[in-house]
């Protein structure tokens, strides 16, 4: 039996990785009413972290928020580039009689390093955005009435209405 190559081996690791994270991101319907609101009202900002929804922030936090992800943005694309090009490569590598090894496990160790970056890079930022609420706002995040109401997953396409309860 053939044992699978260590560069397949990570592939598959970063696969596992990266599909939970695609899928929660993924995760709402298409359509406009399925958007997330924008963080300032205005179409390109970024958009609010679920967490913050419902809350009420003042013009001094919504500013210090802002220049949060303003002062990660060339992070988080730089790293980006690095795993879309790596990505393509593989592509290439895979479906091409010139597959190297080599390259294609340094190429998934590239890719990998770079989606570890970014999961560290958002989850600082959430910290950061949390010290940058007051007791009351974490209170109320804490206390989970903070978030949207959930919708009936009857609204959601391709999803069938819950039965009804047995009599």
């Amino acid at each position: 039996m053939k044992r699978p190559s260590l560069a397949f081996k990570h592939f598959i690791l970063i696969g596992a990785l990266v599909l939970p994270t695609l899928a929660s991101a993924h995760g709402m319907p298409p359509g406009p009413e399925a958007c997330p609101p924008p963080l300032f009202g205005h179409a390109g900002q970024p958009p609010m972290p679920a967490f913050l929804r419902g809350l009420t922030l003042s013009e001094a936090q919504q500013d210090a928020v802002f220049d949060l992800f303003n002062g990660q943005a060339h992070g988080m694309r730089e790293r980006k580039k690095v795993i879309d090009k790596a990505e393509k490569e593989l592509r290439a590598m895979a479906l091409s009689a010139d597959f190297d090894d080599a390259r294609a496990h340094a190429l998934v160790e590239a890719a990998g390093i770079a989606m570890a970056q970014i999961k560290y890079m958002q989850v600082r930022t959430d910290h950061q955005l949390y010290t940058l609420l007051t007791p009351e706002q974490r209170q109320q995040l804490d206390a989970g009435t903070t978030r949207p109401p959930a919708r009936p997953h009857a609204d959601l396409p391709g999803q069938l209405a819950p039965r009804p309860a047995p009599r």
